[in-house]
């Protein structure tokens, strides 16, 4: 990400702690490696009643509640973010 731009803090926030992780890695690693995984917004089965934010708004819209966001994201589910951290932890 670029940080002279204009970037929310949530976003501006992600990038600056990976970079500190990669920081840390490279300068007290002592051979540690690294995997960065950077998914969008992530969607999947849920373990119980105690919905996120995200998961509250599928389930508003599944709902039929009013006053949908207008939201523009890609999105990728919960499994595929699961499986890409084990590749990473083992390839």
């Amino acid at each position: 990400s670029n940080l002279t731009g204009n970037v929310a803090p949530y976003q501006k926030s992600k990038t600056l702690s990976e970079r500190a992780a990669w920081d840390f890695v490279a300068r007290e690693g002592n051979g540690l490696e690294l995997a960065a995984i950077n998914p969008v917004a992530v969607y999947g089965p849920v373990l119980g009643a105690d919905y996120s934010h995200s998961i509250r708004l599928i389930a508003n819209m599944l709902e039929g509640q009013p006053g949908c966001l207008n939201v523009s994201s890609c999105c990728v589910d919960v499994r595929d973010v699961a499986d890409l951290h084990l590749r990473a932890m083992t390839d």
